[in-house]
Parts: C-alpha cells; sequence; structure tokens
C-alpha cells in the first residue's frame, strides 16, 4: 500500500523514517519508490540542480526510485520558496506524477515538505495534498521539548482536514534508551491520541556518521512494524 509520510514540521525525520522502511522493502524484492511532490532547499553541483533528501535516499540505495515535481532552491516554507522562483503549483501535476510514479513501482512513499499544516499556497497545504492523492497518512513525531503539544496540533490539523492516519513514529527515541528523558511525555501522549505506534526511530547519532544504511535498516527491522506501515502481509519478512 502507499503511504503519505507527514509530521509536525522539518527535521522531524520524516526522509530517515521514509528512507529506511524503503531501503528494507527494496532489499526484500519490492520495488520503492520516494515521491516528493515539492522539495525546497536544492543545492547546485557540477551545474545541476539536486535534491539533499532524495540523495540521502539514493545513498541508502540507489535501487529506490526518486521523484520530485516541484523542486526549488530556497529553504523556506514551500508557498514563500515556490513564490521566490516564480514556480506555480499545480495539483494536477502532482496527481498525474503520483500516478505514473505507482505505474512504475509497488509501493510508492510520497513525502511532505515540512509538517501537514505547512503551507504549498496560499490555499493548499500538505493535508490537501495527501487528501487528493487519497493516501493514508504516518505522522512522524520528532521527540523534543515541545514534541506533545506539537503532535497534538498536528494530529489535530489532519483529523479536521478528514485524512486516514494509520499511525505514528517516534523519531530521536527508543524505549530502551535510559539516557531519554522523554519517556514519561512519550507514555503521556500515546494515552492522549488513539492511534498505533508504528514504531520508533532511534537519535541518528547512534546510527554512525552520515548514517550507515546496514545501521538504519537493522534499526527499521527491529523497531518498525512493517505490515502495519504499509497494511499487509509481507511474508518475506517471515525468517
Amino acid at each position: 500500500m502507499n503511504i503519505f509520510v507527514t509530521s509536525t514540521g522539518k527535521q522531524t525525520g520524516k526522509t530517515v523514517f521514509g528512507g529506511g522502511i524503503a531501503a528494507v522493502m527494496q532489499s526484500l524484492g519490492y520495488e520503492m519508490a520516494i515521491y516528493k511532490p515539492v522539495q525546497t532547499g536544492c543545492k547546485h553541483a557540477n551545474d545541476k540542480q539536486f535534491s539533499p533528501d532524495l540523495n540521502f535516499v539514493k545513498k541508502l540505495d540507489p535501487n529506490i526510485k526518486t521523484y520530485s515535481s516541484f523542486s526549488v532552491k530556497p529553504d523556506r516554507v514551500p508557498a514563500i520558496a515556490l513564490d521566490e522562483e516564480h514556480v506555480k503549483f499545480k495539483m494536477e501535476t502532482v496527481i498525474r506524477d503520483f500516478a505514473e510514479a505507482k505505474q512504475e513501482n509497488d509501493i510508492v512513499i510520497v513525502e511532505g515538505a515540512g509538517g501537514i499544516s505547512t503551507p504549498i499556497t496560499g490555499k493548499i497545504s500538505n493535508a490537501d495534498i495527501a487528501a487528493n492523492l487519497k493516501l493514508p497518512v504516518i505522522m512522524v513525531i520528532d521527540v523534543n521539548d515541545d514534541f506533545v503539544n506539537d503532535a497534538v496540533m498536528a494530529i489535530n490539523y489532519a483529523e479536521e482536514a478528514k485524512l486516514d492516519i494509520s499511525g505514528i513514529v517516534f523519531n530521536n527515541y527508543s524505549p530502551t534508551d535510559k539516557k531519554n528523558k522523554y519517556h514519561q511525555e512519550v507514555k503521556l501522549l500515546e494515552q492522549m491520541i488513539n492511534y498505533d505506534v508504528l514504531g520508533y526511530i532511534p537519535n541518528v547519532d547512534t546510527l554512525g556518521e552520515g548514517i550507515y544504511p546496514e545501521n538504519l535498516i537493522s534499526e527499521v527491522l527491529q523497531n518498525i512494524e512493517l505490515s502495519k506501515v504499509f497494511d499487509m502481509e509481507i511474508p518475506k519478512l517471515d525468517f
């Protein structure tokens, strides 16, 4: 099943999570793709523009296909970044590109730019993209000082948009990490929401400098319930 990965905002672990599960599924024989409808903060090298996020995915596994419909250089809110480069966002382009990606792959993971409420235009947010693509949403929650409030607000926004929330994933957190000071807050949030916890991604520092692919794959296999993430049986995991 295709999914839409979102969160409370920027730098919250969406690409680490999406890339990690894509790498695991690719290694199991599934044709995987990561699609970012809007990509801000693009870089230039050798006279070419590239996405650091999608480059990260390619470093995990070069066989994962990557797509983006609107890629711009300013590392700002998408609505402003697109406007600065005079790029007009078109939902029909996203719907078309997603349909093409689906035809070419077994599973497509769509990653929103920023959080679920982040504006793509003055009237369109990531929630509208998820709704138009008719995708279930997985909320990645970065565990930090303000994560409980941020998570509740993001989930409420998704619910008001009538999105299908499949569950949540905690980033920068492990239930077995004795040094982590947020165990009580995590338990509190789990009590406040009515969604499954699909797993955890530990602090990226524990995965090695630059995040070694084999380390991330190992963590995903141990800590993410992939069958629940994709809402399907994955026989190749039964070993």
